[in-house]
């Protein structure tokens, strides 16, 4: 007998379907738990480092306030010593000297000059001189120098536009100049001039 017919067979797969968009699920949230967790160690990680670097500055800045306090109570000791040593100096010479050794150490000067009040010729004339720098001018008139025309410290700078001193014109050969009215009794009797390098 010839039979002629057809056989198929049906397999379910919806568990299977179900079952691969359950996986698929889980892998997409796993991959989005990793990728928060490693975006929140970043930021963590991040923060660590701002921290510590905070912390790293702020010891810094701690440190060199600390050096700046010590420097500043040396340069009052030395200012009191220099004061005592002025009390006793018999002669202008012994003054520059004194005035340089402080300067020195306490303003980087690298030129003094001491100029006095010759009220005769109304005008200043230079009593001591030393240092490096320029030949240093021997007389100038009052009006020459700010200091004596203010009554006050004048500074200046060969990198910055102010007011320069007559008297210094040509002769600002240092980064840094300061003209110092020595008063006494409201009464102005010479300058002090200084120029250094880190003033």
């Amino acid at each position: 007998h010839n039979v002629n017919g057809m056989l198929g067979v049906i397999t379910d797969i919806t568990e299977q379907e179900r079952t691969r968009a359950e996986l698929a699920h889980l892998n997409t949230s796993l991959e989005m738990k990793v990728a928060d967790r490693t975006q929140a160690l970043s930021l963590s990680n991040e923060a660590l480092r701002n921290e510590i670097m905070a912390r790293e500055q702020a010891f810094a800045d701690l440190h060199n306030s600390r050096q700046q306090l010590q420097a500043q109570s040396m340069a009052i000791l030395r200012l009191n010593e220099m004061v005592e040593t002025l009390q006793t100096v018999a002669n202008a010479h012994e003054l520059l000297t004194v005035l340089t050794r402080y300067a020195q150490s306490l303003f980087s000067v690298t030129h003094v000059e001491l100029m006095l009040v010759d009220n005769v010729h109304n005008s200043l004339q230079q009593l001591v001189a030393a240092g490096d720098g320029n030949a240093p001018i021997k007389a100038f008139s009052r009006d020459d120098c700010w200091a004596f025309r203010k009554g006050r410290i004048h500074p200046m700078s060969v990198e910055q536009d102010g007011i320069l001193c007559q008297h210094l014109h040509g002769q600002l050969s240092h980064r840094r100049s300061f003209c110092v009215p020595l008063i006494a009794r409201g009464e102005v009797l010479g300058v002090l001039i200084l120029q250094g390098e880190r003033m």
